[in-house]
This record gives C-alpha cells, structure tokens and sequence, in this order.
C-alpha cells in the first residue's frame, strides 16, 4: 500500500490512530514504547508531517544534500555503504537512521514510463530505508510522515513502500532536478524481491 493511501485514510478517518502507544514490541518483547507524549493517540502521519516540516528544518535540509551529493549514488563495489543521516527524536517516538541511495535509471525503465503515461524523464531511482537504531521494529505513522516531508506532500503520491520488516524501505523516481516522477507500484517489484 503506497504512503499516499495510507496518509489518506489515516486523514479520512479524523480519529486517532491507536491509544498513544505503538503497535509494535520492541526487540526482546519489550512493551510496546508511547508515541508522542501526552496527545500521542491523536497524532497520524499527517500531523507528524507537519511536526516535523515544521521544527526539523535543518535535518530535512541535510537529509537533501545528502540527497544530490555524488556519494549517494550507488557504485558497484563491495566496500560501498550509502550515506546515513540520524534523524532527530519527535517527542518520545525514537531517533532513526535513514540511509538515502540513487541509482541511475536505465533504458528499460524509461520506456516503461513512456508506456505508462508519464511525459518527464526519470533519471534516478531514489531508495529511502530507515531503521531504528537499536533494531526494534519501526513506526509507521513516524516512517511515512519522515519521507512524506522529503518529497513533499503534493508528491507523496509517487512514493512506494516495498517493505514491512522491522525498517521501512520507499523507493521512488526523480528527474534530473530531483522532481518526483509519478511512476507504477509494479515497475518496483522486482526490486522488493531483492530487499
């Protein structure tokens, strides 16, 4: 299910998403852990997006340098890691890590698009995992409204979530001036075998 969809619904609905406490244990069967202190159960990814837009300025800002800098784009040698930003705590959900990779994209793809619709060129196939530092499984609501933020919202739409584990995987396309390109959920699933 595609972030936009499921940002959508959360907002559809008007009601809070669970009762201020996280879905997930943690790691070794911990308690569930609380989400934002206090008002947490009223918080959705919508207004985690704006909390965050809204106060995490310059780590979004990092986060798009990180981005464009020529180390994130994927080279094909063994010792290659992608560069990893740690995102800040937002009340009492958890830091997380989120590693940003690109890789170009090729003839193929392109094509695919042409078939689909889409009149822009992607050039880039941007990949955006984050995780928990510590390894415990992480929150949606906190995952959805981060990358939200990066692509901005009248884009999330193009954002595809390939992965449920205990990280989040996006993946989406840019154009040469890291503009989303709209793009279909199946061109990514063969990329989701190999996550």
């Amino acid at each position: 299910m595609s972030m936009a969809s499921r940002i959508s619904r959360s907002q559809a609905s008007g009601r809070p998403q669970d009762s201020g406490r996280s879905q997930s244990p943690g790691r070794h069967g911990d308690p569930p852990r609380p989400a934002l202190a206090g008002i947490a159960g009223q918080w959705d990814a919508a207004g985690l997006r704006a909390h965050i837009a809204r106060t995490q300025r310059p780590t979004l800002q990092s986060a798009e340098s990180i981005l464009t800098h020529p180390r994130s784009l994927a080279r094909p040698v063994p010792d290659w890691r992608p560069p990893t930003l740690r995102l800040p705590a937002v009340g009492e959900f958890p830091s997380l890590n989120l590693a940003l990779t690109r890789y170009r994209v090729g003839p193929r793809v392109k094509a695919r698009l042409r078939g689909y619709g889409e009149p822009r060129v992607p050039a880039f196939l941007v990949v955006a995992r984050l995780s928990d530092p510590q390894g415990r499984t992480t929150d949606g609501r906190l995952t959805h409204a981060w990358v939200s933020c990066l692509v901005q919202p009248e884009s999330s739409h193009v954002v595809h979530e390939i992965t449920s584990s205990s990280s989040a995987t996006f993946v989406w396309l840019v154009d040469r001036d890291y503009t989303p390109v709209a793009s279909p959920l199946s061109l990514f699933e063969d990329f989701s075998a190999a996550a």
